[in-house]
């Protein structure tokens, strides 16, 4: 199992607040059969990203947990004009592990007009965006077709997998498992 959106760095955003428990999380990941994971930070209006602090962290956080699992590096990127400029200007700045992969996670409330073009701009770039827990997302599940056509148009779709179990509730868990059976 390889998890691509975790937010086990200690301190840098609302996931792991200090090392043990980010130590925790890791050992009881590995348990239960995950390899790898990925460590998403937030890059938003409420939290600042930075690479640099973010991969001090992650060695820190593979030193103290050892080879499993592996820890790689990306970020839970929101769709902002800065974020959008500065993604383009050095991607791997925020994909994961410097690659192609970009973790798009957007507002609960508004999902921008633009961002079909913001994705054409991003795909013409090389980056395959994957657009987080759309299934969690009153917004994202009120508009299908448009998260459709993102989807034919290369953007990837990741689902929490809490979803599928109905920890975020019934729409939640029935948006993901349409979502799941639709491929």
């Amino acid at each position: 199992m390889i998890d691509i959106h975790c937010h086990v760095l200690p301190g840098l955003d609302d996931g792991a607040a200090d090392e043990a428990t980010a130590v925790a999380m890791c050992r009881l990941a590995a348990e239960s059969g995950t390899t790898d994971l990925v460590a998403t930070p937030h890059a938003n209006h409420q939290y600042s990203y930075s690479r640099e602090a973010s991969e001090q962290k992650r060695g820190l956080l593979q030193a103290a947990v050892g080879p499993s699992p592996r820890i790689h590096l990306g970020c839970d990127f929101r769709l902002s004009y800065d974020n959008i400029e500065a993604a383009l200007a050095d991607a791997a700045q925020f994909t994961i592990n410097g690659g192609r992969y970009l973790l798009v996670e957007f507002s609960d409330q508004v999902i921008s007009q633009g961002t079909s073009q913001v994705f054409a701009r991003f795909r013409a770039a090389g980056l395959t965006p994957i657009i987080t827990h759309p299934e969690r997302n009153a917004a994202l599940r009120d508009h299908r077709a448009r998260l459709a056509t993102w989807v034919e148009r290369g953007c990837l779709i990741q689902v929490t997998g809490q979803s599928l179990l109905g920890r975020f509730g019934e729409q939640a868990r029935d948006s993901a498992i349409a979502l799941a059976n639709r491929g």
